[in-house]
């Protein structure tokens, strides 16, 4: 098998994502601890039929749709966690996707201002449930005024021999030099993989 990348614009490849005109595609379905009604969008037959929708894979398999209707209508906790791990072990039995990459950690930039509490989203940074601790930000800002007078210009009294009038009577004159001040601009950055691998679509063959 050869395979060749094609590079179009932005409109037309969601355009070819909406109507499956596409062979391989990189691209990720994110899921949460509490799956339910979208995930007729991402693995049904009616999907898989639907333009627009999310079956890229175009997955067309009764045991598939029965799965998701079964974890849909879950009636309990448990039974939501038994179809969803069933669905997860007939979906990848399928080799629908093709592992791309991971991370396991979060990438952020952050003042160091902030508190955050002791159990935090197992598969989330949780950055809506951090706080401003007031001794925290007390401190960032000393430690941020001392950082800019130690960057602050020198100022220096000389005396000009030529005096404010040009006569030369040495009276002092004052100068700056120095690069200036500097301040560091903070900024949070997040950037929250959830999990990304190839998609390969699945050309209609009929349901097993």
């Amino acid at each position: 098998m050869t395979g060749r990348i094609r590079l179009v614009d932005t409109a037309q490849y969601q355009r070819r994502l909406e109507t499956f005109d596409f062979d391989v595609i990189v691209g990720s379905i994110g899921q949460s601890l509490s799956p339910g009604n979208e995930q007729r969008n991402y693995w049904t037959g009616t999907a898989a039929d639907t333009e627009g929708s999310r079956n890229y894979a175009g997955i067309n398999d009764r045991v598939v749709d029965a799965l998701v209707e079964k974890l849909i209508n879950a009636s309990d906790r448990e039974s939501l966690v038994t179809a969803a791990r069933a669905l997860d072990r007939v979906l990848l039995w399928g080799h629908y996707m093709i592992p791309h990459w991971h991370i396991r950690h979060f990438r952020v930039a952050y003042w160091n201002k902030f508190a955050r509490p002791s159990i935090t989203p197992k598969y989330a940074l949780g950055f809506d449930t951090w706080w401003v601790n007031p001794t925290k930000e007390l401190d960032l800002e000393r430690r941020k005024q001392r950082t800019a007078q130690l960057q602050a210009p020198n100022v220096e009294a000389k005396a000009d021999p030529s005096g404010p009038s040009g006569s030369g009577d040495g009276q002092p004159a004052v100068t700056r030099s120095g690069t200036g001040v500097w301040l560091a601009l903070g900024g949070v950055v997040i950037v929250v993989l959830i999990g990304t691998g190839v998609i390969i679509r699945r050309r209609r063959s009929g349901a097993p």
